[in-house]
């Protein structure tokens, strides 16, 4: 995913995409749910795109070039009951 970059991304109703520029600057768009390269496009809104792959999460900023200043693979946090924070 290091590779990648958000372009841009549109939200409305229950409908998200968001276009990425991957190596070699070949541009896809993605909907909410797709998949890149393994990972799953779980998030869109117009500033970051959130995928997800094994529990483990990577976010991408809308504008933002490609090299090291994607977000690095975290653990998806753990739910918490009500009461137990």
């Amino acid at each position: 995913m290091d590779d990648y970059s958000a372009l841009g991304a549109a939200t409305g109703g229950a409908v998200a995409t968001a276009v990425v520029s991957g190596p070699g600057g070949v541009t896809k768009a993605l909907r909410r749910g797709e998949t890149l390269e393994g990972w799953r496009l779980v998030a869109v809104d117009r500033s970051k795109l959130t995928f997800e792959r094994n529990g483990l999460r990577r976010v991408i900023v809308v504008g933002a070039p490609a090299a090291g200043l994607a977000q690095a693979a975290q653990p998806k946090p753990e739910p918490t009951a009500p009461g137990l924070e």
